[in-house]
């Protein structure tokens, strides 16, 4: 019996060209992801979010915490900006914390004079804790350091302050829900008397509970020491005493070693050179490196790369560098004295060289931004990335990604994309010269070096012949794709063609190629054959 295959749609996606945004493809050029006239938009905080979007809240000045989604193309998702709290009044453009929840969306965090509030959005960007979110703390509290739970929720800890001349450290546990199951007032993780305990650092034991590391001035020490202690899901601690880290450290950064336990950072006794320490679940300091990195500040990379392996950034004499450890605490990349790591740049003029930097890990590269001020109303973005034996992928200094900016870029983030790009956010502007207030700003860069992302151009096209009949034995038929467009990236070319087969079901046929686009052409397929 001879088969019937009615052809119905050729429908030819190429990735998101629209008129409101899209990734830039020109250094001069930058996404605006907040930029109203004549306002601040402030202090930026960005999280990777769902189908290779990118969630970014900052602060609106007249408006409070705002949010904002920049799809995978570069399209923003809201022509306005969303408020946080809309029923909170504050026109602050002080920004929050966020992190994601583990199903798709995201909590929101902001200090108010009444609290910390927190906000929940799932994956389409809906709030779902009302318009003033859930009260998670009830005394104004403005650093605070977050960790996900693996219940769904999340935890939260900061330094008290207290009445008297001193500082304690508390943790809250916030369920999915938003309820609070250790009260409004959380838990204390340590409490002396007469004591500063401050700075707290948390991570995720991955076993309900957290380990918390955090500065301590019960020691004898002229400055307080790094202690550390692990509690269980009820706020209970599983270590019979408090574990001392370190002595008089300035930071302390925490990440999980992705077998129960943690990996800390420090510069003990202000010194200029780090130390790395593996303590496991049941509070044993497993192993201690000296040298694996130099003291910079807390635009320092430290972060897990792919399992049982660790990435650090920093900047040291003039240059920045990578590490690579695994969590034995080997590293892959040069040390002392042979030299100070991987190197993202080689020797920079120190009039040029900033310590404004950014790293984020996207397998199987280590990615570092790096801010440069060559002079007034021209400073500039630069990017490397290494591969996994520590060669430099775009040349000895990089490619530049931002240029000719008038004020350096502040509070810089990357974002790693799902395709092995990373996008770059950060606030550009000035808070005392008129007419240049802060702004949002976003760039994509490509493995290749290239800017911009994938075109966004969805076209439906009826088929100019008849239905196409097809023999039982096998055949070929073949069509014309024409879309004109003027934009420059490289993109896939994505083709389906919906078929209807005998018995009613409707299949779909596709074809993938990979093309490039020179600007202000016109892109033609003619005569695509499918077997």
């Amino acid at each position: 019996m001879k088969r019937t295959i009615l052809l119905l749609t050729i429908i030819c996606l190429l990735n998101p060209l629209t008129s409101s945004a899209y990734w830039p493809v020109t250094t001069e050029d930058n996404l605006e992801i907040a930029a109203t006239p004549d306002l601040h938009d402030r202090n930026p905080r960005a999280i990777p979010f769902t189908n290779g979007s990118i969630l970014v809240a900052y602060g609106l000045e007249g408006s409070g915490f705002m949010y904002q989604i920049v799809d995978f193309f570069g399209d923003l998702t809201y022509e306005e900006p969303q408020p946080v709290f809309p029923g909170i009044v504050n026109t602050s453009a002080a920004g929050g914390q966020l992190i994601i929840d583990g199903e798709g969306g995201a909590y929101l965090m902001k200090h108010y004079a009444d609290g910390i509030h927190a906000q929940c959005i799932d994956s389409t960007g809906t709030r779902l804790w009302g318009e003033t979110g859930v009260l998670i703390y009830p005394e104004y509290e403005s650093s605070y350091e977050l960790c996900m739970n693996d219940e769904g929720g999340f935890f939260i800890a900061f330094a008290k302050d207290e009445e008297a001349d001193w500082d304690d450290v508390q943790m809250q546990k916030v369920n999915a829900d938003g309820s609070l199951p250790w009260g409004e007032w959380g838990l204390p993780i340590s409490d002396s008397s007469y004591v500063t305990e401050r700075s707290p650092k948390i991570a995720s034991d991955d076993r309900g509970g957290l380990f918390v590391i955090w500065q301590d001035g019960s020691t004898p020490s002229i400055d307080p020491d790094l202690m550390g202690q692990r509690f269980d899901g009820n706020g209970q601690p599983l270590w019979d005493e408090n574990l001392f880290v370190a002595l008089e450290p300035y930071i302390h950064p925490i990440i999980k070693d992705g077998q129960g336990g943690i990996i800390v950072k420090s510069n003990d006794d202000g010194s200029t050179v780090d130390k790395h320490r593996r303590i496991d679940a049941d509070g044993n300091i497993l192993w201690v490196r000296d040298y694996l990195t130099r003291y910079g500040d807390y635009a320092d990379g430290f972060l897990m790369g792919e399992p049982g392996f660790y990435y650090c950034g920093f900047n040291y004499n003039w240059q920045y560098w990578g590490q690579r450890v695994d969590i034995q605490g080997n590293n892959y990349w040069p040390t002392y004295p042979e030299q100070t790591g991987a190197p993202f740049t080689d020797y920079i003029q120190p009039d040029y060289f900033t310590t404004k930097k950014a790293f984020t890990f996207n397998y199987p590269y280590f990615f570092g931004f790096f801010i440069l001020d060559f002079a007034y109303l021209n400073h500039q973005v630069t990017v490397n990335y290494l591969s996994m034996v520590g060669e430099r992928m775009l040349g000895n200094d990089g490619i530049y990604l931002m240029d000719s900016l008038r004020y350096e870029p502040e509070m810089s983030q990357a974002i790693p994309l799902p395709d092995e790009s990373v996008a770059f956010v950060c606030m550009h502007g000035s808070s005392s010269t008129a007419g240049v207030p802060y702004d949002v700003l976003g760039k994509r860069v490509n493995l290749d070096g290239s800017l911009g992302g994938p075109l966004h151009l969805l076209v439906d096209l009826e088929p100019e012949s008849s239905s196409i009949q097809i023999p039982p034995t096998g055949g070929n038929f073949s069509y014309n794709v024409a879309i004109e467009d003027t934009y420059v990236v490289y993109s896939d070319f994505d083709a389906w063609v919906e078929v209807t087969m005998p018995d009613g079901d409707t299949r779909e046929i596709t074809l993938r190629e990979g093309i490039h686009i020179d600007s202000n052409s016109v892109i033609e397929r003619f005569d695509l054959v499918q077997n």
